[in-house]
């Protein structure tokens, strides 16, 4: 992995939100996004990580809120 590089968190924060780690995915998809240039192909899927990753936390918080 080359840790610097806005592709690999790009990659690591989509992997995260497959893996429910929420705040992770959003971390690294931020870090994508500060390190990646204004053009670069791959900002919008970025930003759809993002909002995936919030919505998905708060189905999960619901769910997690049902059960009690």
């Amino acid at each position: 992995l080359a840790p610097e590089t806005a592709e690999t968190h790009l990659r690591r924060g989509l992997v995260l939100v497959q893996l429910a780690d929420f705040e992770g995915a959003k971390a690294e998809l931020q870090a994508a996004l500060s390190l990646g240039p204004l053009d670069a192909p791959w900002r919008e899927t970025a930003q759809n990580g993002i909002v995936e990753a919030h919505l998905r936390q708060r189905d999960a918080e619901l769910r997690k809120a049902g059960e009690r």
